[in-house]
Parts: structure tokens; C-alpha cells; sequence
């Protein structure tokens, strides 16, 4: 779905907005759901050449940013999350069958893993990543997210009538209410969202 299908909606409960506030208020609103909620997660899977210590992962739209990483795995076993000093403690050590664990970089859209794998040609990384909407994006990546629309508006909304050109605390308060309710929903439902297979992404590595 588009964001900018929402506009018309939100012009009918606030008309005297332009269509540009409209967009950017359905923006912010996403963006903050999506972060609130966690509700966008996707696992995928990286081929990452042996010696290599940093995977680097591939976005499936441009207009996203990872806000967590919630899981890593190598070749099916889960690995724990480093501190940086552990991380700089285990690059010490010689390469392994496997790495102790990794150390997100989410600035960079890496993770680094340590000690170095050696395993074969070809190591087999999984990371569960947890997504949010830029404060530019207009398309949301799931037909699914539609039956959130009525968080978006009501996002819009609360911060619409709290801004001072429109102020109106009732009105807010009950639309903050309605979006609290709508992220609710969301975190009640996000775990089935992805039930499936690990999509594959090509080389992730550096």
C-alpha cells in the first residue's frame, strides 16, 4: 500500500492541511508505528565468503531503516550478541568453525562476527531484522499492514491536533488512544507475520 492514499482521508478530518503536511503527518505516524510496534521483521539469509568477518545486509526497499536486529544465526544455530569488547576479544582469537557471536552495526547495515569462520567456500549467516518506514516513504511493503490504516490516521491525527496550529487536547487524546490500541494490536500479531523460510539474498559479505 501507498501512504499517499491515506491523504484524502486525512484532508476530510483535517481540511485546511495542504497535501504535502498531510503526507509528511502520515509519514511521521508510520515511521513511529512501525518503531513502537516492531511489527515489520523479515529474516533473511546471507552467503558470505570464509575468512570474512562482516555481513552486510541488503534492504528489501530503499525507503526502510533496521531499527534492531533480533536474531542472528549461523548455518541454523542461533549466536548470541556481543558487547564491543567481547567482539574485540574474540577477533583475537584464531578462525573457527564457527563465530561466538555478532555484533550488530545497524548505522552501517552490518553485523560483525568473530572469530572468522572457516568452514567451507560459502558460510551460511540468518538475521531477523526489525524495520521501519524512512520519514520519506510512501509505499509500505505488505498488503498485509492494510488493516492498519486506522493507525496511521489516528497517528496523523494525535499529532495534528497537538501541534499549535491546530490544538485541540480531546481530540488528540483520543486519537493517541486509538493509535496506542492499533500498535497493541500489532505486537499481539506480529510473531505470525513471518512464519516462513529464510529468504536467500545472494553475497552479503566484504
Amino acid at each position: 500500500m501507498f501512504l499517499s492514499e491515506l491523504v484524502p482521508d486525512l484532508l476530510m478530518e483535517v481540511p485546511n492541511l495542504t497535501d504535502v503536511q498531510a503526507m509528511r503527518y502520515l509519514q511521521r505516524s508510520a515511521r513511529r508505528f512501525y518503531t513502537e510496534s516492531l511489527l515489520w521483521q523479515e529474516r533473511r539469509s546471507y552467503s558470505v565468503a570464509d575468512g570474512t568477518f562482516v555481513v552486510r545486509f541488503m534492504l528489501p526497499v530503499d525507503e526502510c531503516s533496521i531499527i534492531a536486529v533480533k536474531r542472528g544465526y549461523f548455518e541454523g544455530e542461533e549466536l548470541p550478541v556481543f558487547l564491543e569488547s567481547e567482539f574485540v576479544s574474540a577477533m583475537e582469537l584464531p578462525a573457527a568453525p564457527q563465530p561466538l557471536g555478532y555484533l550488530p552495526r545497524l548505522s552501517d547495515k552490518t553485523a560483525l562476527v568473530a572469530p572468522i569462520a572457516s568452514v567451507r567456500q560459502d558460510n551460511s549467516y540468518d538475521f531477523t531484522l526489525v524495520l521501519a518506514p524512512t520519514m520519506d516513504a510512501d509505499e509500505l511493503p505488505l498488503d498485509a499492514y492494510s488493516q492498519f490504516e486506522d493507525a496511521y490516521i489516528s497517528g496523523a491525527l494525535s499529532a495534528i491536533y497537538s501541534s499549535n496550529l491546530f490544538l485541540n487536547p480531546a481530540l488528540a487524546d483520543v486519537n493517541e488512544q486509538k493509535f496506542t490500541a492499533a500498535v497493541i494490536r500489532a505486537q499481539n500479531t506480529r510473531d505470525n507475520l513471518y512464519s516462513g523460510p529464510a529468504k536467500v539474498v545472494g553475497y552479503g559479505g566484504l
